[in-house]
């Protein structure tokens, strides 16, 4: 396989961040509470002029944990800085080099671009005054706008909604959605040359695809029939978990377009409209240009591009046998929402600008998080899907090496074992065959996928000896099998890589 084609998985760990949202936690871990002030003045305030923001601990938190923790975050922190802990974040800011960053234009951080000016001033103010970190326990969550937690929207400044009617056309989305797509992405600048989609029907009028990350979490995008006020439209349900952060979102079918071959169907928030948040998807044939825009919740006058996913449809075959086993596509609502979606808990957060449900826990699973967010459709709510726990015994040799677990419909191995490759690298048409493609840290051993599509697979679990994220010549192969994964079942499997 052409390097060109690898997958790199720090980039991969940034696709947590799309469709719209990077996610607010407001809830850290301890939190020092003796702080003496330290005069800085090189790097402080003084650099903004006079007069600046009054910043709070639990104003730095937000935008540390909605704009850093993606990448700065156990168990494999960038830079080796966990910045879910306020010791390390009151360190960086007292030494200076967290300011120096946020105004670094040639290579800020975040990386997407520099924040407000008066957001860096209020971080400015924030160090002057010693960095001082307090106790703060919040569970509610919000992605509230810079530091403030407040949107710059009101509840008067936002379109609500308007469904487009799904009676005559428009519903046949949900087919055209269908299939194994491969493709690239480009996610807030950063190209992907390999990603894929696996999109089959989960429901009479349901279909849903999920990136699998792994330790990191995951990413999902389904898109359902549903009756709106008053009106049949489609509705799209995006989110996942990360570091231990549910988050949900709805978004309404508004526009459908045709030119020529080619036909886009606009998503946009059920609750805020196209100024907060919208996707677009354009089929043409067996090519998809899947594009979302996203204004943070409000906290931008406009949205801007946030990912484009280009692919085309590779194989229909599974997505054939779910839709006659479960009588896809038909005309079942999956929700009837007469007034619309109920606005989220949002807590000090309001104004509530999106139809977006949050809540964040380490101890909490899956299923209990989605109940306490409120979340309209839930994981148990879709008994079709399926799960897949694993448990991995791993060798000493290999002990300190990320594990790489791949599901695919063809095998990945050859009788002998060995890896079916080309150049030293997966031969790219097999990899192509890949529906998830999870990464397990090396501290982690234990995992369980969700909303796994029902299904016979080739399950290979590989140590990345050579850590580039994509399977090669000199990794470990722990595990090749076929597994048989049914609807709403719950496989457990051990991998004893001693036995390699």
């Amino acid at each position: 396989m052409n390097t060109s084609r690898s997958i790199c998985w720090p980039t991969l760990s940034a696709v947590l961040t799309l469709f719209l949202l990077v996610i607010l936690a407001v809830e850290t871990g301890c939190l020092p509470k003796d702080t003496s002030p330290i005069a800085i003045t090189e790097t402080g305030a003084s650099r903004f002029g006079d007069s600046p923001a009054h910043m709070s601990w639990f104003e730095v938190q937000n935008v540390i944990n909605n704009r850093c923790v993606t990448c700065h975050a156990a168990p494999g922190p960038a830079a080796r800085l966990d910045f879910t802990q306020a010791s390390v974040v009151r360190e960086e800011a007292l030494r200076g080099l967290l300011l120096e960053r946020l105004n670094d234009e040639q290579n800020p951080m975040p990386p997407s671009g520099l924040l407000t000016e008066d957001v860096r001033r209020g971080f400015a103010e924030w160090i002057d005054r010693g960095a001082p970190v307090e106790d703060v326990e919040k569970r509610r969550l919000s992605d509230s706008s810079e530091y403030t937690g407040q949107s710059d929207r009101s509840d008067n400044s936002i379109t609500a909604a308007v469904p487009f009617d799904v009676s005559e056309r428009g519903f046949e989305f949900l087919d055209r959605m269908q299939g194994q797509w491969i493709g690239s992405m480009n996610l807030m600048g950063q190209d992907m040359p390999w990603f894929a989609f696996d999109y089959r029907a989960i429901g009479p009028a349901h279909v849903h695809g999920i990136f699998e990350g792994g330790t990191m979490g995951n990413l999902m995008t389904s898109f359902f029939y549903a009756r709106f006020r008053g009106v049949d439209t489609l509705i799209a349900r995006n989110g996942g978990i990360l570091n231990g952060i549910y988050r949900t979102s709805y978004f309404v079918l508004d526009r459908v377009e045709q030119n020529g071959t080619a036909a886009t169907y606009r998503f946009v928030d059920a609750i805020g409209g196209e100024s907060i948040m919208r996707m677009s998807l354009t089929f043409d044939g067996d090519s998809l240009d899947w594009v979302a825009y996203t204004s943070r919740m409000g906290e931008r006058p406009e949205p801007t591009r946030h990912m484009k996913f280009e692919a085309r449809r590779r194989s229909t075959t599974l997505a054939e046998s779910a839709a006659e086993l479960l009588g896809f596509p038909s005309k079942e609502r999956v929700l009837d929402l007469p007034n619309g979606f109920e606005k989220p808990d949002w807590g000090e957060f309001g104004p509530v600008t999106s139809a977006s449900y949050m809540w964040q826990s380490q101890s909490l699973s899956y299923d209990e998080m989605g109940v306490l967010a409120n979340d309209p459709v839930r994981i148990e709510h879709l008994p079709h899907l399926a799960r897949l726990s694993l448990t991995f015994e791993r060798p000493t040799a290999i002990r300190d090496e990320s594990l790489l677990v791949y599901l695919s419909t063809q095998p990945l191995t050859k009788a002998d074992g060995t890896l079916r490759s080309r150049w030293g690298y997966i031969d790219e048409k097999v990899f192509d065959s890949v529906v998830l493609f999870p990464e397990i840290n090396r501290k982690q051993n234990e995992f369980t996928m969700t909303y796994v599509h029902p299904g016979n697979y080739s399950l290979t679990v590989i140590a990345d000896v050579d850590a580039d994220g994509i399977p090669g010549s000199k990794d470990v192969i722990l595990l090749s099998r076929q597994i048989d994964i049914t609807p709403g079942s719950h496989p457990k499997l051990t991998v004893d890589g001693s036995k390699k």
